[in-house]
């Protein structure tokens, strides 16, 4: 047995430890999302936008999780959007259906951040959407304008 610690100097408390099931520390790490992530879930109404999450004020949201399910309807469709104020913004899921309804989830991998003031939507036509997005808020000093968010895509 290796006898590691990793301590906070500030508080003296051990870091990147959890007790097992039997009491023993485990050394772990994890990323921000997987600490401070939440979700939210929203029923969008037929021919309705609907706010999935918004940011408060100028912060940004990352998203790490995307699930959808549009209910079965003949010519229905569903389109999430990442958009703000001014209506910038792109579509991340446009899913149009003939005769069965549409489940998918994408478990985002790349960092998937919005900029400063953007919010997600669903927009249902036909059929109801159920959309729930996995995502952890960011502070606005680490958060671009749409115009810096726009130039690095």
């Amino acid at each position: 047995m290796i006898k590691v610690r990793l301590i906070d100097t500030a508080t003296g408390k051990d870091l990147h430890t959890y007790a097992d099931p039997s009491g023993h520390p485990t050394f772990v790490t994890a990323n921000y999302a997987r600490l401070h992530g939440t979700f939210a879930s929203v029923v969008g109404g037929t021919g309705v936008t609907t706010t999935v999450i918004a940011a408060r004020g100028d912060e940004g949201i990352t998203l790490t999780d995307l699930i959808v399910n549009i209910s079965k309807a003949n010519n229905a469709s569903a389109t999430v959007e990442v958009t703000d104020a001014d209506g910038n913004g792109p579509i991340l899921l446009a899913v149009v259906e003939s005769d069965t309804g549409a489940t998918m989830a994408i478990p985002f991998q790349g960092n998937f951040a919005t900029w400063k003031a953007a919010r997600v939507e669903v927009v249902a036509v036909a059929a109801e959407a159920n959309v729930t997005v996995g995502y952890y808020r960011t502070p606005e000093e680490n958060t671009k304008t749409f115009a810096e968010w726009d130039a690095m895509r």
